[in-house]
């Protein structure tokens, strides 16, 4: 396997190359997060209930989803809806938890997560309005994603039934990629563990929209493909590290010439993904999209030194 200093010299090239580092005269595009935050009215209570028990907030995920929710929208050119964008937000900040927990929580942590990620545990909180059934953020968090749900269960069966469906399928491509990754995972699989996830939140924030379009829904995708293109990209020697599947470890990368060509591959889909989404909806969405991709490179500690030129 190629070191570490060279696959991230190789990376930060790459991304450098293709415009996908932060710029610092477009900091800006943070500037409004709190002001998207408190027009959602998220219960914040829910972030210091995280922190006690888990150790961790997520309180970028709250503020990055607020707006990307509320924009999504406005691209879209519906009404918002308070409850619909507090759900997809909740669902999001779930499957974050869930999946960290998965990745690197102790053994009690990762044995709650694979219990109340699976559908005989949590299925009900999808399908019907129920309390929390356990004194945990976790169920804290069900419980209101399961108001959004019935919400939309009332007034378009039709599009519950389709998100009920995906979100089976994103339970089965967390619980394959964490738990079953000892087998051949296919690469659908990898990347359904986080696109259909982006699905889900924008199916649900979408669900009074009269029709969703196959163009609609490709768009959405391609969001997600491009979150799920740049977090493995930035996340190889940590997933390797903690015998999670990552994208480039399907491509069986054993030299330099072979990494680079890889990480190329995946930066060129990545960039022809970011085309399709400011092609199909444009500014102000496209914007965010960008601005999150560049900042998703600060999340890695090798990427963070050559920005700053730390160590030469």
């Amino acid at each position: 396997m190629i070191d570490i200093k060279t696959y991230f010299d190789l990376l930060y090239k790459c991304l450098d190359k293709n415009d996908l580092l932060p710029i610092e005269a477009e900091d800006r595009w943070r500037t409004d997060f709190q002001h998207y935050l408190e027009e959602t009215e998220i219960d914040l209570n829910i972030i210091s209930e995280m922190k006690a028990e888990y150790g961790i907030g997520f309180e970028n995920v709250f503020l990055v989803n607020c707006k990307k929710f509320i924009l999504l929208c406005r691209s879209f050119k519906i009404k918002k809806n308070k409850l619909l964008i507090q759900t997809a937000v909740y669902f999001t900040a779930l499957g974050c938890l869930l999946d960290w927990l998965m990745d690197h929580g102790n053994i009690n942590q990762r044995h709650e997560a694979e219990v109340k990620l699976d559908w005989d545990y949590c299925g009900d909180y999808f399908c019907k309005a129920i309390s929390a059934k356990d004194n945990s953020v976790i169920d804290l968090l069900y419980e209101k994603i399961s108001l959004g749900m019935c919400a939309i269960l009332r007034y378009n069966h039709e599009r519950f039934d389709y998100i009920i469906n995906m979100v089976k399928a994103a339970i089965d491509s967390e619980l394959a990629v964490c738990i079953d990754n000892s087998r051949m995972i296919l690469v659908d699989c990898i990347l359904n563990k986080s696109v259909l996830f982006v699905q889900i939140a924008a199916e649900i924030v979408l669900a009074e929209k009269e029709k969703m379009t196959a163009g609609d829904r490709k768009l959405i995708a391609d969001v997600g493909y491009a979150f799920a293109l740049i977090d493995d990209l930035c996340d190889l020697y940590e997933d390797m590290e903690s015998g999670q599947m990552n994208l480039l470890m399907t491509h069986g990368i054993s030299d330099d010439i072979d990494i680079e060509i890889v990480i190329n591959s995946i930066v060129n889909q990545l960039t022809e993904k970011l085309h399709n989404i400011q092609e199909m909806i444009g500014s102000p969405f496209y914007e965010f999209v960008l601005q999150e991709i560049r900042e998703w490179s600060m999340s890695s500690t090798e990427l963070r030194k050559r920005m700053w030129y730390i160590d030469g």
